[in-house]
């Protein structure tokens, strides 16, 4: 037996079935809207150089505060903290340390580390966290002998310096 049913019916059965919405265009109350951002920041990168400045001293006596080396960290952002020591197990303080003499470690040379100008320092967790005056992409150093240093022997000396980034 074949039965016809209208679209009106077979709606109707199925609505009061609990299958299907109304067929009727139905009324939306008002929206509400929310928002967040979000940040996207550039990743940290840190450049050290250190470069010689002292070549062909001859051995005996050398002046306290003889430039030996200068060096440069860039921080990319640009940053206006600067984190860096002598790299010495013997050094009383990040700024202060050795030159070692290569093939020898019991001759070693006085050094200290001086940052560029427009720069005060914090000594913090054995670190000279170098603060400028405002941010920028870099910041410059020296290595200076400290104090006088008499009867070096000839020979390579070495001089090792860290630097990092600094988070608060």
């Amino acid at each position: 037996m074949n039965m016809k049913f209208s679209k009106k019916t077979v709606a109707v059965a199925l609505l009061s079935l609990g299958m299907v919405g109304s067929a009727s265009a139905g009324t939306f109350g008002a929206p509400v809207e929310r928002s967040t951002s979000f940040s996207v920041t550039q990743e940290t990168r840190l450049q050290h150089t250190l470069e010689p400045d002292a070549n062909d001293l001859h051995s005996g006596n050398i002046p306290s505060g003889t430039l030996l080396a200068h060096g440069t960290i860039a921080i990319t952002p640009n940053d206006f903290q600067f984190p860096m020591r002598i790299k010495d197990s013997e050094a009383q303080t990040p700024a202060k340390g050795f030159a070692v003499k290569t093939g020898d470690t019991t001759k070693k040379i006085s050094i200290k580390m001086e940052p560029g100008a427009n720069a005060g320092t914090v000594v913090e967790n054995g670190w000279l966290r170098v603060v400028t005056t405002g941010t920028q992409p870099s910041m410059t150093y020296k290595i200076l002998t400290d104090g006088d240093a008499n009867s070096l022997d000839a020979g390579n000396y070495q001089i090792t310096t860290e630097a990092t980034t600094w988070t608060p």
